[in-house]
């Protein structure tokens, strides 16, 4: 995802400069997909927020668990993971 400025500067050298994408992204460092892309559009538009269609972990049952451990102990994701699959842990 690019930032306003550079959607800004996509759309100059577009508009004003006469480049195609191919050579904006050659100038700006990025893909002439993602310059193609936006040159299309004709206004800046944030990608949306992921946190609306957030979905739940499977470790957020386990999340309470993970933290009174390494409080205990500095373990590895390793010995972490061991234990979580002998409390019941069904993830991979």
């Amino acid at each position: 995802m690019i930032d306003f400025h550079t959607f800004q500067q996509i759309r100059q050298l577009h508009d004003q400069e006469g480049l195609h994408g191919e050579q904006i992204a050659q100038r700006l460092n990025l893909h002439r997909q993602t310059v193609n892309k936006w040159i299309k559009r004709l206004r800046y538009e944030k990608r949306s927020s992921s946190s609306q269609t957030k979905r739940p972990s499977k470790l957020d049952a386990f999340k309470g668990t993970i933290v009174r451990l390494l409080a205990s102990h500095p373990y590895t994701a390793a010995q972490l993971f061991a234990r979580l699959k002998a409390d019941g842990y069904a993830g991979s």
